[in-house]
Parts: C-alpha cells; structure tokens; sequence
C-alpha cells in the first residue's frame, strides 16, 4: 500500500515497502526529458506585430470599423531544452551529497553507463533504465526523474511571461525495480497581481527558469528521507510556503509492484 500527500504544487508518494535505513548507495542520473513540445506564448526575435494573431471571428467582427483589430501572442510549440535533465539532476545530486551517512554517485558519473531507451512509454522505460543502472554501478537505488516542463521566462525580471518548472523525481530500488518514492513540482510563478505576498517573497520580480528550479528541487529534496540530513540540507527554499492537504484516500499500486502513474 503507498501513502501520499498533494499540496497546491509538490505531491509526495512513498511505497509502504520503502525503508531509508536500508539504502546506503545511490546513484543520480540525468533526468529524462519529456517528448512532448511545451507551449510559448511568443516567438523570441520577433516583432510584437509579428507575434500576435488575430482570430477570425474578431477579424469580422471589426470589419468595417476603423477601430484596430484586436490580436492575442501567438502559442508556438517548442521542445523542452535537453539540458533540463542534466541541470535538475545535478541540482538534486548537491542536496543529497549534504547528508552523511549515505554514498552519492553523480550525474557525470553515472552517464558513463549507456542504458539505451527500451519503450516509448516514458514513465516505465524510466524505471527499467534506473534498475538496469543500479545493477551497473552497484548501488541499492537510483534516484532519476523526468523533466515535463521548464520554459524560461519572456522578458526581464520586471515584465514578460513568468517562467515555469513541472518535473518528477523517483528513487527506484535496484533489486525489483519498485519505485520506493517518488515527488512530483510545478510551478508558474504568479504575476504581482494574482500573487502579492508570493512575488514579494521572489524579491518582487519574475526569476529565472533556473532559480525556479533549484526552488522546487529544495521543496522536493526536503521530502526525501535518506540520509542523516545536515543544517545546509534544511535551508528553506526561496519559495512561497506550501499549503499541504493530507489525502487519506490508499494509491493505487500499478502491475508488477511499480508506480508509473498511469495505473490502470
């Protein structure tokens, strides 16, 4: 049975099977990124007339009128950048590495090892390439993730389009592939008008993609009960407190004692 709690952007999961005590060597490996494309709202380089459209009811609507037709940013499709994973991971390798009495492989380390993708399922490849890692390196666990969303923000740090960080992490036991934990952010930051006390807390701008990253990495990490964590490990993170919700309702288990998500 999986016990877990759902706040207003980080859900904590931890199989009833996981016991910290008995992981003393993990590795980190980069972070898988999502395949999908992620939303814009601009075309960098442009012009702001060349990024806006107009849709064809308002078109009509105005026709006629001497009044400009209003337009809305275009949303254009782009991929997530490949170096998302190798950031995200090495922002987790750091926090794990404060606490004593546990064996860190790196990021760098570990990419060493090719463990070529097996399935286009995402979240199960994504454990089968941890248990086949760990088995490589040796180390009771893994602990790996996926990348879903990271959009820098558009504009300086006073206008623009906020940015935005979604992704996972999964620390995946070596010896049956079970995901022992698992930890799941997002956030888009809030403008000063829908968040006040939230954008005064950023040091009232819009920060970087990257900052807001290493924000949700120290919220998740704090979750991760491996380790003897140290005073640097319990710095708070420059963040919005979380309003967390117990969800007292059981998980579902996935087939064959593993936690992709997507239960059937």
């Amino acid at each position: 049975m999986l016990a877990g709690c759902t706040p207003t952007a980080l859900s904590i999961q931890a199989a009833q099977e996981f016991d910290p005590r008995a992981i003393k060597t993990v590795a980190v490996a980069p972070f898988e990124v999502l395949s999908t494309p992620q939303v814009v709202s601009s075309v960098a380089g442009l012009t702001d007339e060349a990024t806006q459209i107009s849709a064809p009811e308002i078109i009509r609507t105005f026709e006629g009128e001497e009044t400009p037709v209003p337009t809305r940013p275009l949303q254009q499709m782009r991929p997530i950048p490949s170096h998302a994973g190798e950031i995200l991971a090495e922002m987790v390798s750091a926090r794990l590495r404060l606490r004593p009495g546990i064996q860190v492989i790196p990021p760098k380390q570990t990419a060493q090892v090719l463990i070529p993708k097996a399935s286009t399922d995402e979240g199960r490849d994504l454990q089968t390439r941890a248990q086949q890692l760990g088995r490589a390196l040796s180390v009771d666990a893994v602990l790996t993730g996926l990348v879903r969303v990271y959009r820098e923000r558009q504009g300086g740090p006073f206008g623009g389009t906020p940015a935005a960080v979604g992704f996972e992490v999964r620390l995946i036991r070596t010896s049956d592939g079970l995901t022992l934990w698992r930890g799941d952010f997002y956030e888009e930051q809030k403008p000063l008008t829908e968040d006040f006390l939230g954008f005064l807390r950023r040091g009232g701008r819009f920060v970087t993609v990257e900052e807001l990253a290493h924000s949700g990495v120290v919220q998740v990490m704090r979750h991760l009960p491996l380790g003897q964590a140290s005073p640097l490990a319990q710095l708070p993170a420059t963040s919005i407190p979380l309003q967390v919700t117990w969800d007292i309702t059981p998980l579902k288990r996935c087939p064959a004692n593993t936690l992709t998500g997507r239960c059937p």
